[in-house]
């Protein structure tokens, strides 16, 4: 006889499943989930599918989203770093700011400030404090208008490190992944250019435009790289036109790959719009919330699925 089990997966199947270990991605779609039916010969096979399905749940057992609900502002405002206190703590993490006095010029900053700003029909530089989503995140990865969320401006004269957040995690837990959008201020840019750069997809829409922010995991000395994920902010290279995007909802991005040593998350922009003084698009972006994964010990995980496995040997012999 045979027995049908089916379980979600992002694109994972179940033989892989088992053959690489147990993985987050493989318990959890980051994407669009697509259901895959798994056909078993033996009731026996099933049964070690599922106690190695459960001995993994049990690795990846909880998460949890964290949004900026511990930072405080008056309404319709936001902090930049002017009273110089170079970092705000928000959940898990830390957000460096630096802020510079320029007179007789517009004080500069850069790296991470926080805003509770929600009119997107904001021009100039009224708009560098406003997500593209209308307002903050909740924890079900939805717009909280009110709320309070992160803007993150990367100085490329500064450093591929002048945009980053340093991680304060127990020994369990990881960053499994981040929430982020564009920043207003950027959108108007791509839609409409300006003195410094152009309007993405140029005059006819067939220019093959786009804007990449890309996330580097570094060490606890900042010496050291834990690997790399990027995600398109917008996107106008496809064939059809009517695909073209900019981003303006909040995106879930998957940083499960970055390694366990992990301290430093780093961000960065690339856009088809650079020359030879670098990037001409605004480097802003929106940073809605972040996903900590909890993880045990993974010897628990695998006494389960080693009693189960003696389990179904002795029901076969």
């Amino acid at each position: 006889m045979k027995w049908a089990f089916y379980f979600a997966a992002s694109r994972t199947k179940l033989a892989d499943f088992l053959r690489g270990g147990c993985t987050q991605t493989g318990l959890r779609a980051t994407g669009q989930s697509h259901h895959t039916k798994i056909m078993f010969r033996s009731k026996t096979l099933k049964t070690a599918a599922l106690l190695a399905m459960l001995g993994c749940a049990t690795l990846f057992s909880a998460t949890r989203v964290e949004t900026f609900t511990d930072l405080a502002l008056s309404a319709d405002s936001y902090w930049n770093g002017s009273d110089q206190s170079a970092v705000f703590q928000s959940g898990s993490a830390r957000f460096y700011n630096t802020y510079t006095v320029n007179p007789p010029y517009e004080d500069l900053w850069h790296g991470f400030a926080y805003t509770n700003k929600t009119n997107t029909a904001s021009l100039g530089l009224n708009a560098m404090f406003v997500a593209a989503t209308g307002g903050a995140m909740s924890a079900a990865g939805q717009t909280n208008p009110g709320g309070v969320y992160a803007i993150g401006y990367w100085s490329a004269w500064d450093g591929d490190q002048s945009c980053r957040m340093e991680l304060d995690l127990g020994s369990d837990e990881a960053v499994s992944g981040i929430y982020v959008s564009n920043a207003q201020y950027t959108v108007n840019d791509l839609l409409n250019g300006s003195s410094f750069s152009k309007k993405f997809g140029g005059d006819t829409g067939d220019d093959p435009d786009y804007l990449m922010l890309i996330i580097t995991g570094w060490d606890d000395s900042l010496s050291n790289t834990t690997g790399v994920v990027s995600v398109n902010l917008a996107d106008y290279t496809f064939a059809d036109n009517s695909l073209d995007y900019i981003l303006s909802d909040w995106l879930y991005v998957d940083l499960s790959t970055l390694g366990d040593d992990t301290r430093f998350l780093a961000f960065t922009l690339e856009s088809s719009d650079s020359g030879a003084w670098g990037i001409n698009t605004p480097t802003y972006f929106a940073l809605g919330g972040l996903e900590i994964s909890q993880i045990p010990e993974v010897s628990a995980a695998w006494t389960i699925l080693l009693i189960g496995l003696a389990v179904v040997r002795r029901r076969r012999s």
